[in-house]
């Protein structure tokens, strides 16, 4: 193959890959955990109840994911990811990490998704309402879904929402530093 022939091959991976960058992620209720753990204190990624399988690392991977990209989420994924949140830190340190996430919190999107069109949703009985809003958004904002949760994953991708699993943007990141 000519170098011209690489390069231009090169230049056109570099330009779909800058558009794909572009494409908002809306988070599911563990990966906002896992992003506000991460920013407020790595440490505390081991230690609570939800993120006992993650390591500080792997919020590098999450954080270098979507550093770059719009990102959205719903009122119910806060108020999950909140009551999680409240379950594994008491007093003090809940506060401070609340009052840590703000500054981030002011950066990101909400997407409101009406009662109504969640309670209208045929899946609502089987999802429950934080997965059938987070569905509906993505597909408002043509964003794609991080999520830990496998049936979500598969109901997005049945709709033909983007979606990836928070272990695969993980693993991604693996095997590309080891390529």
């Amino acid at each position: 193959m000519t170098k011209v022939k690489r390069s231009s091959r090169l230049k056109h991976r570099m330009k779909k890959s800058r558009i794909r960058s572009v494409r908002p992620v809306l988070m599911d209720t563990a990966p906002l955990l896992l992003f506000l753990a991460g920013n407020y204190d790595p440490d505390m990624i081991g230690n609570v109840k939800k993120l006992k399988g993650y390591s500080p690392r792997q919020y590098q991977s999450l954080y270098r994911y979507i550093q770059t990209r719009p990102i959205y989420i719903t009122p119910q994924s806060l108020a999950e990811m909140s009551n999680l949140a409240t379950a594994s830190l008491k007093g003090d340190k809940f506060t401070a990490f609340i009052e840590s996430s703000i500054s981030f919190l002011h950066k990101i999107h909400e997407e409101y998704i009406p009662l109504e069109k969640i309670l209208d949703n045929p899946s609502l009985s089987i999802f429950g309402f934080t997965d059938v809003s987070i569905m509906i958004a993505a597909q408002i904002k043509k964003a794609e879904v991080i999520t830990e949760d496998i049936p979500l994953l598969g109901k997005c991708r049945k709709k033909g929402i983007k979606s990836i699993a928070i272990y695969d943007i993980i693993e991604r990141e693996r095997m590309f530093n080891n390529n």
